[in-house]
């Protein structure tokens, strides 16, 4: 069994500010515009911003590994600074009845053992209408402690994103049904390497995640297209076919 390292933090941040001037015409809209709740009986404005961050850490594969340490903190930093940045902000102001939530889940899959990838599920809440979920994928060559790269998966010099494409496309506008913009797809799906950077690599196919918003709508969700490594045996690398594996 895997071993996780939950790192919970729930901070409560709670101004109470001095009555409002006799003159104000509207204290409870003037809190509001300042983020806060107006409390009649106390006549004061209270601004209380609720901070949740739960990250679940790949423990046994960062001790293990240092290219998977490597890469999970150098993300985790990021995602840290960038969730907490607009609290230090002076101006912040937030209206949302909920915590502000960063949430980070993992899952992992194997090619073989010495091929491992993880995705990072990135869950983010500041405000509004809902959260945002989004992805950091990697695959590891753990034999060599490097990071592989979606080229080092098929042979040089191949257009492998040309190939790969029209099947991405067609497999999202079956899922997505009704729900399938055919030009929303094309920009989100087509052939450019920043609409494939997210990607496992599983035992018997390559496992594609296109984000809300990058092929569709948010409320269609995140969208996953599995591509069968035999569909692609032309053009993997040797080690990545499924003739070579089969052997």
């Amino acid at each position: 069994m895997k071993s996780r390292l939950l790192v919970g933090m729930m901070v409560a941040v709670m101004l109470l500010a001095a009555a409002l001037p006799v003159a104000a015409q509207d204290p409870e809209q003037d809190c509001f515009n300042k983020g806060g709740v107006w409390n009649a009986d106390e006549q004061r404005c209270i601004i209380s911003i609720p901070v949740e961050v739960r990250i679940d850490y790949p423990l046994d594969l960062a001790t293990a590994y240092p290219v998977v340490e490597n890469a999970v903190d150098s993300i985790l930093a990021k995602e840290r600074a960038a969730f907490l940045e607009p609290i230090a902000d002076p101006e912040f102001v937030n209206y949302s009845p909920g915590p502000l939530t960063l949430d980070i889940q993992y899952e992992t899959v194997g090619f073989s053992p010495d091929h491992l990838s993880l995705n990072l599920i990135i869950y983010t809440f500041s405000g509004g209408a809902h959260g945002m979920t989004y992805f950091e994928t990697f695959t590891f060559d753990l034999a060599n402690d490097v990071e592989l790269a979606l080229d080092d998966i098929f042979l040089p010099d191949t257009a492998y994103l040309e190939v790969i494409a029209p099947m991405a496309i067609a497999a999202l506008t079956e899922q997505l049904g009704d729900m399938t913009d055919p030009d929303w797809v094309e920009m989100g799906a087509g052939p450019f390497p920043e609409n494939y950077v997210n990607w496992m690599l599983t035992p018997d196919a390559l496992v594609f995640i296109f984000e809300p918003y990058q092929v569709a709508a948010y409320a269609a969700g995140p969208q996953t297209v599995t591509i069968p490594l035999t569909e692609l045996q032309d053009i993997l690398a040797p080690e990545f076919s499924p003739a070579t594996v089969a052997q």
